[in-house]
């Protein structure tokens, strides 16, 4: 009889640190969405679709805490679990939106793609192949963060980006045979 109390007020307190965790990931996801959001090129319709996920997974966190409050332990436990995977999906979304903006300053820093083509191609004439690798990773991530509406410009850089692997690869091999 003296164990049930013990073993709610542990799983209360189970509950609080959980709760403590997700206000505490919370107030950082939303500290990079405000940031995020902030940017000039971020379109009304995706501010509106990243400030529901974020207020999903504070109403999740608010319906789950509640739960354990009341001691309906089973429920707040799924009710956690779904707040984990709606807390996963405004990560990932924050993470997409990112990833977007970087591969478009990076696009926009450049003013075009084939300054950085060529200036790989002219570290790997000075046989400097490793920021030659550098530079086609940074042109592949943006490549493959583009937004749609640069589709056609994608496409050359996809095939700018095939002959430039080609070549560094083989300026590779050349590099690695002249050092044994």
């Amino acid at each position: 009889h003296a164990a049930e109390p013990f073993s709610r007020i542990l799983s209360t307190g189970e509950f609080g640190v959980l709760k403590q965790t997700y206000l505490s990931l919370i107030a950082r996801l939303k500290s990079v969405h405000d940031t995020l959001i902030n940017k000039a090129d971020v379109s009304p319709q995706k501010k509106a679709q990243l400030n529901d996920v974020i207020s999903s997974t504070e109403q999740y966190l608010e319906v789950a805490s509640g739960q354990a409050a009341e001691g309906s332990f089973d429920q707040a436990s799924a009710s956690y679990s779904n707040l984990y995977k709606q807390a996963r999906a405004a990560i990932d979304e924050l993470n997409k939106l990112y990833a977007q903006m970087v591969a478009i300053h990076a696009m926009e820093e450049t003013k075009d793609y084939k300054d950085l083509i060529a200036k790989a191609y002219e570290l790997m004439s000075e046989g400097k192949v490793e920021d030659a690798n550098e530079l086609y990773n940074r042109l592949r991530f943006a490549h493959e963060n583009l937004d749609k509406e640069f589709n056609e410009r994608k496409h050359q850089m996809e095939d700018d980006l095939v002959k430039l692997n080609k070549d560094l690869a083989r300026s590779v091999d050349q590099a690695n045979m002249q050092k044994l």
